[in-house]
């Protein structure tokens, strides 16, 4: 959990991670963000997330793995 003055922000991790605000009087979570990269490919999940301390801009990282696949043809 993120703390800030005003607002309180939950993130899960997984795919895609959520960034939720988090309204203390009341309990409720309120979906904000989405998190995962523009090109999903090989996304596995997110691993951390901050939230300024105001909620302006946030920031979060993510695992990816990547790999090629070769295909040979008549090797003896």
């Amino acid at each position: 959990m993120v703390h800030t003055r005003e607002v309180h922000f939950l993130g899960e991790s997984g795919v895609p991670g959520r960034l939720d605000r988090f309204d203390i009087a009341t309990g409720r979570r309120i979906p904000w963000r989405v998190l995962q990269p523009d090109d999903p490919a090989g996304f596995v999940g997110v691993l951390g997330i901050a939230v300024t301390p105001e909620g302006a801009a946030y920031a979060y990282r993510y695992l990816r793995f990547l790999q090629n696949l070769y295909v040979v043809e008549g090797v003896r």
